[in-house]
């Protein structure tokens, strides 16, 4: 990949790298987590895991209750921790496995969202995830990435799989495709169709396709509705959405939404196919957050 086309985009962030000093201490948990309930605060955990002194989450609560942006878009205690150097993102990965789910938030991930609060905290409530081709990992990013935002307790928020071709957000979560006859619309929009993840504040939505239906000249119009509802109703969302240089919805969902990450392959994406996503997506005034480097849809 061409680092110099790269770097026309305002940040290049690196996915699915196991950086050294990410890993740099053992973690040795501290006591039973059979009988630690979900709602444990997380501070709570993580002194109780010995990866913070109670002197240390008194001080990321007074940093967090001291944002600006206010109590609505404050940020994760998980997030204030990492800033402050409380926590690596490989202990705060660790810290959110112990929540209990199959499916779990990897450092690089958790990483990405403690980044992404900068761009939470000015006003983004809805993020796309898109990328160069479809074996990038853009889907699964956006899934570990929600995850790690609804474990460090964030508010209320939904991953929107918008790729009607191969949905796999659900898949991710180990949940079964939702039958479209059966799903009950989301509030926002008719085209798509909700539920829940059984993690907390965290819901997943998916395009409502039923069988030999194909709705490819509405899913822009339906993106319209959904961005201005969820910007209605404060709720903040990650749209996965198909690779941008393939599919014309991922260019429109950019345009809708406040902000937008490309994923690209780690060794496969050529400069010319991030000139031509940036040519896309700069024609639509779309606002591109970066780059993230992933090591492909298999990498956890």
């Amino acid at each position: 990949m061409d680092i110099a086309v790269a770097r026309k985009i305002d940040r290049i962030v690196s996915f699915g790298t196991r950086l050294p000093e990410l890993l740099s201490r053992t973690l040795h948990p501290r006591g039973s987590e059979a009988d630690v309930g979900k709602s444990e605060p997380l501070g709570d955990r993580a002194v109780r895991l010995g990866l913070a002194t109670e002197e240390q989450v008194q001080t990321a609560l007074l940093h967090q209750n001291a944002s600006p942006t206010g109590n609505s878009n404050r940020p994760p205690l998980g997030a204030v921790m990492v800033r402050l150097g409380v926590l690596l993102p490989a202990e705060l990965a660790h810290l959110l496995s112990k929540i209990g789910n199959a499916f779990q938030p990897s450092a690089d991930a958790v990483r990405l969202a403690v980044t992404l609060q900068s761009a939470v905290a000015d006003g983004a409530q809805s993020i796309v995830f898109t990328s160069f081709r479809r074996d990038d990992g853009a889907a699964l990013l956006t899934a570990q990435v929600g995850l790690a935002l609804a474990l460090m307790e964030q508010r209320p928020l939904t991953i929107i799989d918008c790729d009607r071709e191969e949905p796999s957000i659900e898949r991710h979560f180990g949940l079964p495709p939702m039958a479209a006859p059966d799903c009950a619309p989301h509030r926002l929009s008719k085209l798509y169709a909700e539920r829940q993840t059984g993690i907390t504040g965290l819901t997943i939505a998916a395009v409502r396709q039923p069988h030999g239906e194909r709705i490819p000249d509405l899913v822009s119009d339906a993106s319209f509705s959904l961005v201005a509802g969820l910007r209605r109703s404060r709720e903040l969302a990650l749209l996965s959405a198909p690779p941008v240089i393939q599919s014309p919805e991922a260019a429109v969902l950019a345009a809708r939404a406040d902000a937008t990450i490309l994923v690209a392959g780690a060794g496969v994406t050529s400069a010319k196919e991030i000139a031509t996503a940036e040519r896309l997506l700069s024609g639509v005034n779309a606002r591109v957050l970066g780059i993230v480097l992933s090591n492909g849809a298999a990498s956890e």
